[in-house]
């Protein structure tokens, strides 16, 4: 197996410009293929879409860092690139998202794309029977749930704790060399406060 760079572990985007290349439910679902070096015509198999449709997100990606050549081939006398992410994951800086202007401005692009490419992987997994919802359904087919909780001062921190050491967990379990007798999993998280409707318009 041919060695290649080791990417970045965390890359963390600082301009608006990169961010609004990877707001893109597209370009999420490029950058996780390309965990492992593939050309575009790989990823488009995958993806199930057209190389032409793919070039120009790869450029962009290319042109702002977020991935990078990794092997150049010569097929039929074409050169063929083999691209590969520069980081495992990209954190966006807290400044770009710091006053209202830029949350209102980046916030709804950034959350769209990333939420879009989950319901993109859960639909695809629910259709080929990897995914099951259900009450009873066991937790490696798969859960999705909502709710609102109202813990006390000590239950937050208790939860909090947990939730770190979990998620440290799958920091580790995420950096390892991928393997295919593994059954990958995604993970996505949301832990936020809610603001009450009497606090959403200022009142005391």
């Amino acid at each position: 197996m041919k060695k290649y760079a080791i990417p970045n572990a965390e890359i963390t985007i600082t301009d608006p410009e990169t961010l609004k290349v990877i707001a893109d439910s597209l370009r999420l679902r490029i950058l996780k293929q390309l965990k492992q070096p593939a050309t575009v015509k790989e990823v488009g198999r995958e993806l199930d879409i057209a190389p032409t449709k793919l070039y120009y997100h790869f450029s962009q990606l290319e042109k702002h860092g977020l991935i990078r050549v990794v092997e150049t081939n010569l097929v039929s006398g074409i050169v063929e690139k083999q691209y590969q992410v520069t980081a495992s994951r990209y954190r966006v800086d807290d400044q770009l998202l710091a006053t209202p202007e830029g949350a209102a401005e980046h916030m709804d692009s950034l959350l769209d794309a990333v939420f879009d490419n989950a319901k993109i992987e859960i639909k695809k997994s629910i259709d080929v029977g990897l995914m099951v919802l259900g009450k009873d359904t066991p937790c490696e087919q798969g859960t999705l749930t909502q709710t609102v909780i109202f813990p006390d001062e000590q239950q937050l921190a208790d939860f909090c704790g947990r939730l770190e050491a979990l998620l440290e967990d799958c920091e580790e379990w995420s950096e390892a060399e991928p393997d295919e007798s593994k059954q990958p999993y995604g993970l996505l998280l949301a832990f936020f406060p809610i603001a009450r409707p009497d606090k959403a318009n200022g009142d005391d």
